[in-house]
């Protein structure tokens, strides 16, 4: 049995061990991200990165982990991505 740790977590519910490289596994976790997220929370998303001025990503990405219960160290680094115009929803 694999030991999940907790910086692979995407949410409470749902617990994913992101493997290969680190940008492997950013990429991984958005993918997981953006099957998690409905249309209604990633329309909500990007009208925020929108309205975002870069001094303040760092709190609008944290903001928007704890409302949509998104945790971990990898999905943090791939929504942080988008915030920064990196990614897009796919």
């Amino acid at each position: 049995m694999k030991r999940i740790i907790r910086e692979n977590t995407l949410s409470r519910k749902q617990h994913y061990e992101f493997e290969g490289t680190e940008e492997q596994k950013v990429e991984e976790a958005w993918e997981v991200t953006c099957g998690y997220l409905g249309d209604k929370q990633k329309n909500k998303l990007e009208w925020h990165r929108y309205r975002c001025s870069e001094d303040r990503i760092a709190q609008a990405v944290t903001i928007a982990m704890l409302t949509m219960g998104i945790d971990g160290y990898y999905p943090h680094r791939a929504m942080t991505e988008f915030f920064e115009g990196k990614r897009e929803f796919s």
